[in-house]
């Protein structure tokens, strides 16, 4: 699958999946004709259907942004990748959240084509403050389920910090005072250390 940033991509997809129905029903045709049964017709066109539904499930995807549909919660890890998601169910263009956020729109894409890789949770919540929607971390014991901690995505190395400090299992890994936050990979490793989830509770304002 091939995720669709923006409405430009998103027409281009339609275009080129109307461009393949109509392929497909010309090499059918052909095939008919040629006195093929459609089982044969089936495996022989079976790698370019399969390549035309991912790209109707991509176009499926964006369309179900556009309308507002997010998914309520989610693993924090994929936090980053979500701000794209959010971007496009809030109604805003590339362009537009780069000027929301004083930042390069060409800068802005390079990091949703590459998820944000490594980007701290401060900077995450940057971004979230400029756009519809409240995002809630919720820290839970893996065991039991037990709510220990709850916060916003900027206060993510406090909330790691103190889960550290409470837990039985203490973990020695040397602390992280990066004055940016720290990642969701790092919070994600020490959480795992002390048996904690880190989950995402995530929704539209708008």
């Amino acid at each position: 699958m091939s995720f669709i940033f923006t409405d430009e991509e998103y027409e281009v997809a339609k275009r080129s999946v109307a461009l393949a129905e109509e392929n497909f029903a010309a090499e059918r045709a052909k095939l008919t004709a040629a006195g093929y049964t459609e089982e044969a017709q089936k495996m022989l066109q079976t790698a370019g259907y399969t390549r035309l539904q991912m790209q109707k499930e991509d176009i499926e995807i964006y369309e179900n942004l556009k309308s507002g549909k997010l998914p309520e919660s989610f693993e924090i890890l994929r936090l980053p990748r979500m701000l794209t998601c959010m971007r496009i169910a809030s109604g805003l263009s590339r362009e537009q959240l780069a000027e929301r956020l004083h930042q390069n729109p060409k800068a802005l894409a390079s990091g949703e084509y590459n998820e944000y890789h490594g980007v701290s949770s401060r900077w995450v919540q940057a971004v979230i403050n400029v756009l519809p929607v409240n995002v809630t971390i919720i820290a839970e014991d893996s065991n039991t389920g037990e709510e220990l901690k709850r916060g916003e995505v900027g206060e993510l190395r406090n909330i790691v910090e103190s889960l550290r400090q409470v837990s039985v299992a203490k973990d020695q890994e040397e602390d992280y005072h990066g004055q940016y936050g720290i990642s969701m990979g790092y919070a994600v490793l020490v959480a795992g250390r002390l048996k904690v989830n880190l989950t995402v509770k995530l929704s539209l304002t708008k």
